[in-house]
Formats: C-alpha cells, sequence, structure tokens
C-alpha cells in the first residue's frame, strides 16, 4: 500500500513538470533571444542547445511517466489483494484512484512546442534584398551653339568649319517674324547633313542629300539653330547665312531708294516683293565699274544673273513673290540702289484715255506704266502749277520717247513697238499738285485684206465710232453721220 502511495506521488510530480516544462521552455527561450538584422529574432548557439537538452529531458520525464502508469495497473484491486488491503484510504488519497485521475498531457506535446522554437535556424527569416538604383544613363552631350553675328550694316555672314568624325556642330542666329533667311553649305558631296529648327522645334529643313541650302520665309521671331553633322569622317565646309534687307516703298510711293557709304568690297543683300506682271526697276549707280547687280526669285528663278549684263534690269515679274537682289563690288565704294515698280494705268472698257492726279514732293517722283501696240499715237498732257513738273517718257526695252530735259512737259508720237511704256514724272525743289492724262485713240487702218482693226468693220470696210470715242486713220478717210440723235459716225 505504500509501494502503491509513493507512485502515486512521483506520477503528480512528473504530471507537473510536463505541465510546467513548456511554459518554463518557452520563458527561458525568449529571454536568450537576440534581435538580428532589420529586427527579426535570431536565437543564439547557447540558447539553441539549453533548448535541446531540456527537450531531451522532457522526453526522459515522458517515458518514467508511461513506466508509472504501468506499474499503477499492476497495484489496482482488481488483482486480488486481501481484505485487509480494502481498508478505506485516508482523504487525501482518494484522488490515487487511477480512475479519477484525469489523463496527463500527450507525452509529446511539450517537446513538439519546444522543437517549433528551437527548430528556427539563425538563417530561417529571409532578409528583403536591399534596394539597388538603376543606373542612370546620362543624355547624349549636345553640342554648345555658337552665336552667328553680322557686322554693322551687313546682311550676311560666312564660317569656316570642320567637324569631327560622327560629330555635330551647332550654330544659333536670332532673326525676326517674316525675314527670308537663305543659308548654304558647301562640304564634300555626302560628307555633312543639314538640319535648321527653330527654338520651339519647328523644323525649317532637314537633308543630308542634294544641296545643302535652306532659303524661305522665317514663320515667328526667335533663335534659329543651324546643325551640321558628319555621319562619318571629319569633313571640312564653308557655309555662308544670308537675311536680305527689305526695300518697301513708303504709302503711295512708287520707288525706293537705298544709300551706301564706301564699304569694304563684298556683297549686300536686299530682298523685294512683287506681283506677277508688275513691272520692275532696279538700277545701281556707282564710281566702280565692276558693280554686279545679280536678281532671282526664292524659287530659284533668275531675272539677272550678273554676267556683263551691267549694273541695271528692267522687266515684268514671271510670278508673285519675294525677288532678292545681289549688289557686290570688287572694290570698296558706295553706291545708290533705286528699286522702281510704276503704278500700271489702264483703261476702262470701251475707253481710249485715262486720268491721273497725284502730289510731289520736293524733288520727288512718280511712276505709270501701260501697255501700248506698234503704230498706236499716244497723247501726254500734263497739268501742274509752273513748270515744276519735269516729265520724261521711255520704254520697257531703253527707247527714249522724251527725255523730260527742258522740254514742253506734252507728248504727242507714234508708237515704235508693242511693249510697256514708262512715263517718270519729278518735281523741283518744291511741291506739287498735277493731273495727267493719257490717251491712245482706236487706229482703224481700213484695209480690205486685214482685220486688225480696234472698230467694226463691216463687209463693205465701213467702221462705226461712237461719239467721244477718239481714233486714228492711216490713210485719207471720208466720214459721215449716220444717225444725229446718237451720234455715231461712219468711217470709210
Amino acid at each position: 500500500m505504500r509501494t502503491k502511495h509513493l507512485l502515486a506521488i512521483r506520477i503528480r510530480r512528473a504530471i507537473a513538470c510536463l505541465i510546467l516544462l513548456p511554459a518554463w521552455l518557452f520563458l527561458g527561450g525568449c529571454t536568450r533571444l537576440e534581435m538580428g538584422i532589420e529586427g527579426t529574432p535570431t536565437p543564439d548557439v547557447a540558447t539553441q542547445a539549453t533548448v535541446a537538452a531540456l527537450a531531451a529531458e522532457n522526453a526522459r520525464q515522458a517515458t518514467q511517466v508511461a513506466a508509472l502508469q504501468e506499474a499503477m495497473k499492476t497495484l489496482s484491486p482488481a488483482t486480488g489483494s486481501s481484505p485487509a488491503d480494502a481498508t478505506p484510504a485516508p482523504t487525501e488519497a482518494a484522488p490515487e484512484s487511477p480512475s479519477p485521475t484525469p489523463s496527463p498531457p500527450e507525452p509529446t506535446g511539450a517537446p513538439t512546442s519546444v522543437a517549433d522554437v528551437s527548430a528556427v535556424p539563425a538563417t530561417a527569416t529571409p532578409f528583403p534584398p536591399t534596394a539597388v538604383p538603376p543606373t542612370a544613363i546620362p543624355p547624349t552631350p549636345q553640342p554648345l551653339a555658337v552665336r552667328v553675328s553680322f557686322e554693322p550694316g551687313q546682311t550676311s555672314a560666312t564660317v569656316e568649319g570642320a567637324v569631327a568624325a560622327q560629330g555635330v556642330d551647332l550654330y544659333v542666329l536670332r532673326a525676326a517674324a517674316g525675314q527670308l533667311m537663305d543659308v548654304g553649305v558647301a562640304a564634300p558631296a555626302g560628307s555633312v547633313s543639314l538640319a535648321i529648327y527653330g527654338a520651339d522645334g519647328t523644323v525649317l529643313t532637314s537633308t543630308s542629300t542634294g544641296p545643302l541650302n535652306y532659303r524661305g520665309l522665317l514663320p515667328k521671331g526667335q533663335d534659329y539653330f543651324i546643325q551640321i553633322a558628319a555621319s562619318g569622317p571629319a569633313a571640312s565646309y564653308t557655309m555662308n547665312v544670308i537675311i536680305p534687307q527689305r526695300i518697301e516703298f513708303q504709302p503711295g510711293s512708287t520707288s525706293a531708294n537705298v544709300e551706301r557709304d564706301v564699304r569694304p568690297a563684298g556683297t549686300d543683300y536686299y530682298v523685294l516683293r512683287a506681283s506677277a506682271g508688275q513691272l520692275v526697276e532696279i538700277t545701281v549707280f556707282s564710281a566702280a565699274s565692276d558693280t554686279l547687280l545679280v536678281i532671282y526669285g526664292i524659287d530659284g528663278t533668275v531675272l539677272k544673273s550678273g554676267m556683263a549684263e551691267g549694273p541695271g534690269y528692267r522687266g515684268a515679274v514671271p510670278i508673285t513673290q519675294d525677288y532678292i537682289i545681289h549688289v557686290t563690288s570688287h572694290v570698296d565704294i558706295g553706291y545708290r540702289l533705286n528699286v522702281t515698280i510704276p503704278e500700271r494705268i489702264s483703261f476702262a472698257p470701251g475707253s481710249t484715255s485715262a486720268t491721273r492726279e497725284g502730289e510731289l514732293d520736293g524733288y520727288g517722283s512718280h511712276h505709270y506704266v501701260l501697255h501700248a501696240t506698234a503704230g498706236q499715237t499716244m497723247s501726254v498732257n500734263l497739268s501742274s502749277h509752273g513748270d515744276s513738273v519735269r516729265v520724261s517718257i521711255y520704254g520697257a526695252d531703253g527707247v527714249v520717247l522724251k527725255s523730260g530735259m527742258g522740254e514742253d512737259p506734252n507728248f504727242v508720237g507714234s508708237l515704235p513697238i508693242t511693249q510697256d511704256y514708262l512715263i517718270h514724272l519729278s518735281a523741283s525743289a518744291w511741291a506739287v499738285r498735277y493731273t495727267l492724262a493719257v490717251d491712245i485713240p482706236a487706229a482703224i487702218p481700213f484695209a480690205t485684206d486685214s482685220a486688225s482693226s480696234t472698230a467694226q468693220q463691216d463687209a463693205a470696210g465701213e467702221a462705226r465710232v461712237a461719239s467721244g470715242v477718239s481714233y486714228h486713220a492711216e490713210r485719207a478717210v471720208s466720214i459721215s453721220m449716220e444717225s444725229s440723235r446718237d451720234r455715231v459716225l461712219v468711217i470709210k
């Protein structure tokens, strides 16, 4: 009986150890944990050894409990002991009966809990990779732009350079809206490309083949960049940039003059706007006999090449556009450039005359032009205060009909060829008002084998002219009145 009692006490102690051991292992292990990188708990080596020893002890205690339970079964009343053994047990022994004793925890419970803690290796917690910033690719360096500047009073600049292999040369210049810019690059064929664009990104040209040039009106006032790039080996080049001076007429005027003082040998550039069919007269007055005049449209149409043709031009322009004027001198000398676009005189339908009124400033001038046919008779009459206005008349081919040198301001004469004729009025030192009348009567040849009559002829060779219409007969004619009321003349 005493043996049974001792076994029961040992069982209770073992059960208590099994119950308290997991908590003790947990608390002891927690107090020995250290903080690892990034705040992750990591047990040290000593803690891991302690936990392993306790786990082994716990397994040993569980084995002993199992053995004690087997021994208790052999001492139970069912084994047939004597009646003396049935003496009631003391009060405290009541719980020793095997049946009411609560089942102890599963022997593997505590080790399982301890194993969960101790099984975490020091390197089990994954650490996040260190963030590596992406490698920044540096932008391709752009070359510094070299500013192109014109010398005072000049309209062009020339730059000579050499672009490195696979390199880029960049230039910049400031220009105003509406200005005409002409850029040309001379380089070995296929060695460089040309691109021109505005500071706002507007591309004017981008070419690597054919002529490396650009000519056009600028869309807005800003900096414009000129890029010369080599796609292969290094290359030398010459760049010429031109921004011509625009020639404009004062309101009501038909001509303009540009005076240049003595200047270094070289070329000045001008630009003029003209409409299709307008007669343009351009003259350079200079003491230098080798002064050259070149005129061409922005479309490339050449009006004057400058090849030994003299410093003057007169003719009708083919289309409406800007026309560029070069004045070149090989010596240091000044000059005067005169540009004239006369006011065209046209007759109203059925009329043979026209009248113009105007006012000239002191030493001022005005130009008119009209088209007439060979053989027609033209009369020009000028009315003004005094004799302060001179009149000169000449054809587009240069034939002078009236020089205006001390002559009567009026003119009557037969026109030699079919062409434009210019009438130039010039005032003396005082301003003056004037009235100009131009009359070209209808010519009536009355040739039976000719249909070239400005009057309507019938089959009998007669022509009828309404009252108030001037006419010119090339031979003696007879005139009769067909109707006194309608005042129609019959000429034959």
